[in-house]
C-alpha cells in the first residue's frame, strides 16, 4: 500500500497519475520518458478534489506491465469514503540485445555480432539479453537472424563434451574415487547431466560434466 495527500495545487486525479507514474518509475528504474501509460479507466474524480487522503492499493502486492487494475482509497478524517478502480496499460523503453548479422547455429558469440537496441516492453522482460557479456564465448542453439532480439534460450555455454568422445569416469564415494573410461553418448555443458557407455563391459549410465573429457558420478548423481 503506498499513501499520498492530494496537495492544494492538484486535483486528486492529477495527484493520483502522478504517483502511479512515481510507482512504476522507482520500481523498474527508468526515467520519465520511458515510461509510457495509457489511462484505460480512471472515473471522475473533480468532486474529491479537497480535503480527501488517498492510498494506492496493488494487486497482489507487486506492479507489472501491461494491463491492470490498481485500487485508490479515498479516505476523509479517517474514514474510507470510496474505493476507486483505477485501469491502465504500461510499457517502457528498454535497452536490449540485438543481432548485429545473421548467427549461425552453433556459432560461439562475439561482442562484434551483438548490439544494443532500444525497444518498447510491455511484458515481463527476465528472458531478454540486457548485456553483451551474458552472451560472448556461448554458443547459438539455432540460426538466429540479423536484427533479432537475442532471449536467454537461445544460447547456451560451448560444450566440453561431444557425442562419440573418450571420457574420463570419475565414480565418488564416501572416502572413494574411482576411475574409468567410457564413451559419450550426446554432447554436454560444464554442470549438464549426460547419457555415457563405459568403454568395459558397456554399461549405460548417467554423469554430470565436469569439464572438458571429464564426468563424475557420484551418490548425487541420479543413475
Amino acid at each position: 500500500m503506498i499513501a499520498f495527500a492530494s496537495g492544494s495545487t492538484r486535483t486528486t486525479e492529477q495527484s493520483i497519475k502522478v504517483k502511479i507514474q512515481d510507482m512504476f518509475r522507482q520500481t523498474y528504474q527508468v526515467k520519465a520518458a520511458q515510461l509510457h501509460i495509457n489511462w484505460r479507466r480512471l472515473p471522475d474524480l473533480s468532486a474529491y478534489n479537497s480535503g480527501y487522503r488517498t492510498e494506492v492499493r496493488l494487486q497482489n502486492h507487486k506492479l507489472k506491465l501491461g494491463y491492470q487494475t490498481l485500487w485508490v482509497n479515498l479516505i476523509k478524517k479517517g474514514r474510507l469514503i470510496k474505493k476507486i478502480p483505477v485501469s491502465l496499460e504500461i510499457s517502457i523503453d528498454k535497452q536490449v540485445i540485438a543481432a548485429s548479422q545473421k548467427i549461425k547455429r552453433h556459432q560461439r558469440i562475439t561482442s562484434g555480432m551483438l548490439t544494443k537496441v532500444t525497444r518498447r516492453i510491455s511484458s515481463d522482460w527476465s528472458d531478454l539479453v540486457t548485456s553483451k557479456k551474458e552472451l560472448v564465448g556461448k554458443e547459438a542453439k539455432r540460426v538466429i537472424r540479423e536484427g533479432s532480439i537475442i532471449t536467454k534460450d537461445l544460447f547456451r555455454p560451448v560444450p566440453v563434451i561431444h557425442r562419440g568422445d573418450i571420457v574420463k569416469v570419475q565414480v565418488k564415494s564416501t572416502g572413494l574415487t574411482l576411475t574409468t573410461s567410457a564413451y559419450a553418448k550426446e554432447e554436454g555443458t560444464v554442470g549438464e547431466i549426460v547419457h555415457i557407455e563405459t568403454v568395459a563391459g558397456g554399461r549405460k549410465l548417467k554423469a554430470k560434466v565436469q569439464g572438458p573429457g571429464l564426468v563424475v558420478i557420484s551418490q548425487e548423481t541420479p543413475l
